[in-house]
């Protein structure tokens, strides 16, 4: 007897948990070894499956990459909401310097869902860190910048993708011009939320 139920919700939800195992293995790969180190190979052996395996479940390596960067930024995404809806009753700046400051730290420690990692991914498929289309790293921040721009953190005029995107290319940069050891989450965050709100300033009128 197979344990598969008649109606297959049974054989689905087991198929969905081996995706999710899948994306798993390649983004913590892709964090750990970077682009040329990664392969279906790889991502095959740290989940305990075959290569063609893999192919059960995505058509191509296109597809997989894709819904790796789908599923890493909507992991990321929610993150970075849980943290700014935690303390509704503190300012928004602070809430703001949360935000970053996890960004940051996710940086720091080479999460699967860092921003580094997911810009670095994205330059492996058809994402951007900004652009005109959905499939945008800086889409997925859209609805949370737009909260920033509703609570007088950004200019309400600028195009909450272009926030996004700066965000994203600013936090990503840091490992670029850091010094080691000179510096934690906490002042580095304070410092990009300056940033950021001196270069989409809200307009002042009158």
């Amino acid at each position: 007897m197979s344990g598969v139920n008649p109606d297959g919700r049974f054989s689905s939800r087991a198929m969905a948990l081996r995706e999710i195992e899948i994306l798993h293995a390649l983004l913590d790969i892709f964090a750990e070894r970077g682009c040329f180190a990664t392969n279906l190979d790889a991502v095959a052996a740290a989940v305990g499956i075959g290569k063609g395996s893999i192919y059960r479940h995505f058509e191509s390596r296109d597809a997989l990459l894709r819904a790796a960067l789908e599923y890493a930024a909507a992991g990321l995404v929610g993150r970075c909401r849980q943290i700014w809806d935690a303390g509704p009753e503190a300012p928004p700046a602070a809430r703001l310097l949360a935000v970053v400051a996890e960004l940051v730290a996710l940086n720091e420690r080479s999460d699967r869902q860092s921003p580094n990692a997911l810009l670095r991914l994205s330059c492996s498929n058809s994402w951007t860190a900004s652009g005109e289309g959905p499939g945008t790293l800086a889409s997925a921040f859209v609805p949370l910048v737009q909260e920033w721009q509703a609570a007088g953190l950004c200019d309400p005029a600028e195009d909450p993708r272009w926030i996004g995107a700066v965000l994203l290319g600013l936090v990503s940069s840091l490992p670029l011009t850091l010094k080691p050891g000179t510096d934690g989450p906490e002042p580095l965050a304070a410092r990009l939320v300056t940033l950021l709100q001196r270069a989409f300033a809200p307009s002042r009128s009158g």
